[in-house]
């Protein structure tokens, strides 16, 4: 045999050895790697070629459907980079022990865990490969200073927030709540075992079989989350609502949930204040029902929303045939078909729709009296009292429907001599008056003189004096009411202010009726006057009240809903808008901001601002404002006030405020733990506006929790902080 055959041979024996070698060492690692207790993964070209049973069992992946996927996606890491570039660098040794990544294994249940990947290189299937190995992420649990951190870090949030964290084992039934949920209910953590039964027995027993059937719900996989309310027992024996929020954090390799996380959250104020306003509705349905008048609602588009069983019996339409229906085509079957009547109509239609828009309440604590034509044919007389509410979604219109018919027919049977005994015998303090067109006999008692300090007959009575003696602002609609009154009418009650003698101006309640012949013409008229100044003044008083009232309740309702939205879960800049949204259209300021200041306190920054209708928003340009001369001025004030600013201010402040066309402000400093960390404020463009003494203190109370949500959203970041960066 020839030298170069006998290398050629030679060679060819050396490769089968090297091949028969390497699929040796190659089953030799596989059961190294399969014998180990850690998840282990060979790849090649960035690629899954192999995983061991731990590994298979960790991803939820079969091996078939696990091979030959890129670890790219199924790792994500801590850094800012592809997990396939760190294992280049690993891979050619230029990582150093500080650079150590994170990967967290995206696994079909759509969980995850963090570990640290450790990486040798190796032959696999005769290609240079990687074997890496995957090490739980534990070195910070195993501190006890860092446990000790992050324990009361996570207190601190939670006590903040009024929430505690909850988790349940589905399978073993075990729960874990945190005490700060027994803090919610008045107990020491120690008091009541952290187990389901325990926590089972403090809800209220109208929820329970509604937990379990929730619960089964998950077990069974037909739900992953959960969102429920409900009544815990307190540590006194009383009840406080609570929300529940959670969700399916594991699976096992079948699919089925192993493990659910969630929050328990104080709601009891919220929830109590929801449960009064139904009460309330509730009740108010309760007095339309039974209310002997008749009572209609219509919604802000005019059409008909409520229509009572006592007007149901006066109208003899049915509540089924008019709900929906507009107001002014339920008025059309109630009227004769004339042209009058059609006129009404259409008044009727053109005042609500455009109520909305211009704002006018023509009808506001006004009464009319006129006539139905029923379905029978009957005519009946009717009273009614409309006014306005003002919704969210615009202005309703409400009316009180009264049948007067009997007592206008039985009013019309009076004699002149009767009805004069009864108006003189009945009034006691009312002064009578009566004039004949046909005979021209005057009666006017002495009391109509009397109550404007007048001697009898010391003044002429007239319709000019009369008009001349009415205050101004109620001239001309008296003028106008009696004109209408000899046109067509046929009574007509008035109230108005009256000038007496010492110049003092009375209120006045005057009732008047004319009489007309067969043809129509005015021939009599009588009335009365009533000096009703002090019922009148009394009920100034009340509705002045009952505005302060509902102004009280307004701001309660303000404050509630800012707690609740500083609460929700929403981004924290979305939250801060949403507050400045609610608090500028509430306080119709021109423009609601905070100003942010910086850690050496040099400058302060304009970082959120909302802008009413027409007002140029300043926040792009209010930047690194200098701070020591605001600071200078503004120190040791619990807040900040002003409408002559030139005269009040500083002049630089001064001319920084006049050039927004600032013409007065309302500012409160904000504190973190007695540090100054910024400020909100409240700009009036349009008039030097001066803020009541309740208003400021809500303001301030708003501005104390805008404060604590900022130290909130601080811990919030450090918290996370810490947790990257371990």
């Amino acid at each position: 045999m020839s030298l170069g055959k006998q290398n050629q041979e030679q060679h060819r024996k050396v490769l089968a050895l090297i091949r028969e070698n390497a699929k040796l060492v190659e089953a030799i690692l596989k059961m190294f790697i399969d014998g180990v207790s850690s998840p282990v993964l060979i790849l090649t070209d960035y690629r899954i070629v192999y995983a061991n049973p731990q590994a298979v069992k960790l991803f939820g992946y079969s091996t078939r459907a696990l091979r030959d996927l890129s670890i790219d996606n199924l790792f994500k890491t801590n850094k800012q980079l592809p997990f396939s570039n760190f294992v280049t660098k690993s891979n050619g040794f230029r990582t150093k022990p500080s650079e150590r990544i994170a990967v967290r294994i995206e696994n079909r249940s759509g969980s995850g865990k963090w570990f640290v990947p450790t990486f040798k290189r190796h032959l696999w299937k005769g290609k240079s490969s990687i074997v890496m190995s995957l090490n739980d992420l534990d070195p910070s649990n195993t501190n006890p200073e860092n446990i000790l951190k992050n324990e009361l870090r996570l207190q601190l949030a939670l006590k903040g927030s009024n929430q505690a964290v909850w988790d349940y084992n589905l399978k073993t039934s075990d729960l874990y709540l945190g005490k700060e949920y027994f803090a919610m209910l008045g107990y020491k953590p120690e008091e009541i075992k952290s187990n389901y039964d325990s926590w089972h027995k403090l809800v209220h027993s109208s929820f329970a079989s509604k937990l379990s059937s929730m619960f089964a719900r998950i077990v069974e996989g037909k739900e992953t989350s959960v969102n429920w309310e409900y009544l815990a027992r307190t540590k006194h024996d009383g009840y406080k609502w609570i929300m529940g929020i959670g969700r399916v954090v594991e699976w096992d390799y079948t699919g089925a949930p192993l493990r659910m996380v969630g929050i328990h959250m104080d709601i009891d104020d919220r929830k109590r204040l929801e449960i009064d306003r139904l009460d309330m509705w509730k009740t108010l349905q309760g007095f339309i029902r039974s209310s002997t008048d008749g009572l209609l609602l219509t919604n802000h588009k005019g059409d008909v929303i409520e229509w009572n069983a006592a007007l149901e019996r006066i109208s003899q339409l049915k509540r089924n045939t008019v709900i929906g229906k507009p107001l002014w085509e339920v008025q059309g079957l109630l009227l004769a078909s004339n042209e009058k009547a059609r006129e009404a109509i259409e008044r009727v239609k053109s005042t609500i729709l455009s109520l909305a828009h211009s704002g006018k309440k023509p009808w506001e604590g006004m009464v009319f009296e006129s006539q139905i034509l029923l379905a029978t044919g009957e005519i009946r007389t009717i009273q009614q009292s409309l006014f306005s509410i003002s919704t969210e979604t615009g202005v309703s219109i409400a009316a009180t429907v009264k049948d007067i018919t009997e007592s206008k027919t039985a009013l019309t049977k009076l004699e002149k001599s009767e009805e004069r005994l009864k108006l003189a015998v009945s009034a006691g303090n009312v002064a009578v008056w009566d004039l004949d067109f046909v005979t021209k006999e005057k009666y006017f008692s002495p009391l109509t003189f009397q109550l404007l300090g007048y001697m009898p007959w010391e003044i002429e009575p007239s319709i000019e004096m009369l008009e001349k003696h009415i205050h101004p602002n109620d001239r001309n609609r008296i003028r106008e009411s009696i004109e209408a009154l000899f046109e067509t009418g046929t009574s007509i009650d008035l109230v108005f202010k009256i000038q007496a003698k010492s110049g003092k101006y009375l209120w006045i309640e005057s009732h008047n009726r004319i009489f007309r012949s067969d043809s129509g013409a005015p021939v009599r008229i009588t009335g009365t006057f009533t000096d009703v100044t002090k019922q009148k003044e009394a009920e100034i008083e009340l509705i002045l009240h009952r505005e302060e009232l509902m102004k009280s309740l307004a701001q309660q309702e303000l404050l509630s809903r800012i707690s609740i939205i500083i609460n929700t879960n929403m981004p924290f800049s979305s939250k801060n808008q949403e507050v400045l949204t609610n608090l500028g259209q509430f306080t119709h300021a021109s423009r609601v901001y905070i100003f942010e200041n910086s850690t050496n306190l040099k400058f302060t920054t304009n970082t959120y601002e909302w802008c009413n209708t027409g007002i140029d928003p300043q926040k792009d340009t209010l930047k690194n404002i200098p701070l020591p001369s605001i600071w200078e001025w503004s120190k040791n004030s619990e807040y900040l006030f002003s409408n002559n600013i030139k005269h009040d201010l500083p002049a630089d402040i001064a001319q920084l405020m006049l050039r927004q066309n600032i013409q007065s402000f309302l500012i409160f400093p904000m504190w973190i733990e007695k540090k100054l960390f910024g400020y909100i404020g409240f700009d009036e463009c349009n008039y030097p506006r001066t803020w009541e003494r309740s208003e400021v203190e809500l303001l301030r109370t708003i501005a104390n929790l805008i404060s604590f949500s900022f130290e909130r959203e601080q811990i919030l970041q450090q918290t996370t902080q810490v947790d990257v960066n371990t």
